[in-house]
């Protein structure tokens, strides 16, 4: 796959399947498991030790084995490597 726009539709097609659910009910339940959780959740504390950034994750993808095979989503380094210039930073604000 080389084409920019097909590389495109195919992040937006995983991610918009990995972020739904498929049971309601399910969902729901972890819903409510989740805020319970959070109500007592303290953190860590967050210094720049463990900071994203998007240079960190450039430096990341940079340093990968290429040639690999695909995960199970299809994707391979050489899509994260040639993909826009901007996800580096997009994926920064992931983390």
């Amino acid at each position: 796959m080389s084409d920019k726009s097909a590389i495109a539709q195919h992040f937006v097609s995983h991610f918009s399947k990995s972020c739904s659910s498929n049971d309601a009910h399910a969902a729901n339940r972890l819903y409510v498991k989740y805020t319970n959780m959070r109500a007592n959740y303290i953190g860590v504390h967050l210094d720049d030790s463990r900071k994203f950034d998007a240079e960190l994750v450039e430096n990341v993808i940079l340093r990968m084995n290429r040639s690999k095979a695909a995960d199970l989503d299809g994707i391979t380094v050489e899509h994260l490597c040639y993909s826009s210039g901007m996800l580096p930073y997009v994926l920064s604000k992931f983390f």
